[in-house]
């Protein structure tokens, strides 16, 4: 960059005696010359001539950063040379940065995180460019540990914006967040005021990791807790409530929750939230069905068998016919006996499974806790159940 600006120097004569300043001495005359000590050895920057004992240099940086300034005073035929101290002039607007996070000020761990630098450039309209690095301050015990890195984006105005989508922030707890701006050929670097972001972490927890269930009963109830780290964010209670579900369960099994929603209940004193629930899971058994009956034969066949017996008797001698007949009468008889047989066998017989039910095995069943936040959005913890299903009878 161009940056130009006027250096001046005023030099007062002193009185020989008492080393006071002169109001009506001679005026000082003579030369004085400029270095800039940014460098080694310094650059020497000019030459001004003394006049009414102030000397003025319009000068020209072409590099941004700290300059330190000295005057050198060459002397004249009644003043002694001197110099003056160093004076630091900053080449660069140390622009202010702004993070801005979203607007509650908290998240919920792992989930997105939007941060936002704006850097601000100074009178003359131009615009910084550059990245903005943002930082955890709280990471690795104070150390700090880097969140990541984004370029400053179109400028407006004489000011950028970069942006930075992130879900690294999960330990939960409040976390100082810093944005550093790198600087380019207009601007020097600049490291805006830490931004706390309270990080909520859920907690879903079971007192027991599994349990065993014979197909066709149901478990036995298994507690469920809810809670959250204690913060500072300032909950509007009316809005806020969990939801339980699970997934994962075999074929025919239901989780049956009491109650399946409710609301959180806050700490006072800490602002965390917690709150409780059971559940069972219920199970199917195999499903019985009636063997079925054999289909009975057409009532007119078998008479039919008959009739044509008879007839072909008809064409037999006499002595056959005799045996005909007894072997007719037997034959009606058995018909008879046989229907009157059919008739009373629906109250009995065999039954066969038609379904198995739920089927033995182990399942890992997901329990799944969803907070819904009013308009923020709904977030979710989940806890896990290693469910084993014995078979019928085993």
């Amino acid at each position: 960059m161009n940056t130009a600006v006027n250096l001046a120097v005023s030099i007062l004569p002193l009185y020989e005696a008492g080393n006071q300043l002169s109001g009506g001495a001679t005026p000082v005359t003579g030369n004085v010359d400029f270095y800039d000590n940014s460098t080694n050895p310094a650059t020497k920057l000019g030459t001004a001539a003394l006049s009414g004992n102030v000397a003025t240099l319009p000068v020209t940086f072409g590099t941004t950063g700290l300059h330190p300034i000295v005057a050198q005073y060459d002397g004249d035929a009644n003043d002694l040379a001197n110099s003056s101290g160093a004076v630091d002039i900053t080449v660069g607007t140390k622009v202010p940065t702004t993070t801005t996070i979203n607007s509650q000020g908290w998240i919920y761990a792992s989930n997105p995180l939007t941060l936002t630098a704006t850097i601000i450039g100074d009178f003359t309209g131009v615009a910084p460019t550059g990245t903005v690095t943002f930082t955890d301050a709280t990471a690795n015990s104070g150390a700090g540990a880097t969140i990541g890195t984004a370029a400053l984006g179109s400028p407006l105005n004489g000011q950028a914006q970069a942006t930075l989508n992130t879900s690294s922030l999960s330990a939960s707890g409040m976390h100082n967040i810093t944005a550093s701006y790198s600087g380019d050929a207009n601007y020097v670097g600049s490291t805006a005021i830490a931004t706390q972001v309270d990080v909520i972490a859920m907690t879903l927890s079971l007192n027991q990791s599994s349990a065993t269930v014979t197909a066709g009963q149901n478990t036995s109830a298994i507690s469920i807790s809810f809670s959250t780290n204690p913060n500072s964010t300032a909950y509007n209670y009316e809005y806020w409530w969990v939801n339980l579900s699970c997934s994962g369960l075999p074929a025919g099994a239901t989780c049956v929750f009491a109650p399946g929603t409710f609301d959180p209940t806050p700490n006072s004193s800490n602002g965390g939230l917690s709150g409780t629930s059971t559940l069972s899971i219920y199970t199917n058994g195999p499903t019985l069905q009636h063997a079925s009956i054999a289909s009975p034969q057409k009532p007119w066949g078998r008479f039919g068998t008959l009739a044509l017996a008879g007839l072909l008797a008809l064409g037999f001698r006499r002595r056959w016919r005799r045996l005909f007949a007894s072997l007719s009468a037997l034959a009606i008889l058995a018909l008879f006996l046989g229907l009157g047989g059919c008739g009373g066998s629906s109250g009995g017989g065999q039954y066969n499974i038609s379904s198995q039910g739920t089927p033995a095995g182990s399942y890992p069943v997901t329990v799944t806790g969803t907070m819904v936040v009013g308009s923020y959005g709904t977030f979710t913890t989940t806890a896990t159940l290693n469910l084993t299903v014995a078979a019928a009878g085993q």
